[in-house]
């Protein structure tokens, strides 16, 4: 992900509500949002090319989304691919209860899984990274020395650290806010972050790049030669347990080109079903 904004136990009837962008290289191989074979348990879309993800969930309600740290345009072919830690947490949980009984808690809790992350930062490129389950979120970097736990609220996160206010995280709360005093309407918060228009260049972040590409990446959906938002993502638990998950694609020149929606309810103690 570049950009998401999350409402977290801050709307009474939807306990998590999720709106997303991935940009990434159109070049870059990538699958859309599907349940994954080696781990049925687990949706969310793949990086064919190092493997990990930008999003996953699973069916009793742990999630956990990835957003870049940008700094600057070097090159970091040495590093881990970032994406694998939010596959890791999926995969880890999922391997936590091959042999368990199905209805009982997960052992590992998303903030120790935060400091296994934190213990290994140095292999990675800069991140942010939201670990979710049913009762917390939780958020960590390898730019900040300890994971923070999520109190109730609106929250946004573009590439850089939680709590930074850029144009675009601005808008992206703005738009949440009126989505909400609307009524919540499901279907359309994928596209909640669709608006393409770009900050003047008076408050453009520096991180290291150029004006151009600063100007270029403002917007919260971008499209340009090469590079743009690939997809779009919504998603809600409400207060019952049903989890929606919806998935726009994006071809280059930002044109929708397939969308995806996955439903299922989730009980009981800790998201288990009942």
């Amino acid at each position: 992900m570049c950009l998401l904004v999350l409402a977290w136990q801050h709307d009474p009837d939807y306990p998590l509500l999720l709106a997303a962008n991935r940009d990434e290289f159109y070049q870059r191989p990538t699958r859309s949002g599907r349940w994954w074979p080696e781990f049925p348990q687990c949706w969310g879309g793949q990086d064919l090319q190092a493997g990990g993800s930008w999003f996953v969930i699973n069916r009793a309600g742990y999630w956990a989304a990835l957003t870049n740290v940008r700094e600057g345009s070097g090159k970091a072919d040495h590093l881990r691919s970032r994406g694998e830690l939010v596959s890791g947490y999926l995969r880890q949980l999922e391997m936590d209860t091959e042999h368990e009984d199905s209805r009982s808690p997960y052992s590992l809790s998303a903030f120790d899984y935060a400091l296994q992350v934190l213990e290994q930062g140095h292999h990675y490129a800069g991140f942010n990274l939201l670990l979710g389950s049913p009762d917390e979120v939780i958020y960590c970097s390898n730019r900040l020395p300890w994971p923070e736990r999520l109190q109730p609220g609106l929250y946004t996160l573009s590439n850089a650290r939680l709590h930074s206010h850029w144009p675009k995280t601005q808008q992206a709360r703005q738009a949440m806010q009126h989505w909400l005093a609307a009524g919540r309407d499901l279907p359309s918060l994928p596209r909640l972050l669709g608006s393409r228009q770009q900050a003047p260049t008076a408050e453009l972040p520096d991180t290291g790049i150029s004006v151009e590409w600063e100007q270029r990446l403002s917007s919260c959906f971008i499209a340009s030669p090469g590079y743009g938002t690939r997809s779009s993502l919504g998603l809600s638990r409400d207060q019952a347990g049903l989890i929606s998950v919806r998935e726009c694609s994006f071809s280059p020149g930002g044109y929708a080109f397939q969308q995806t929606c996955e439903s299922w309810h989730v009980r009981g103690r800790n998201g288990f079903a009942a």
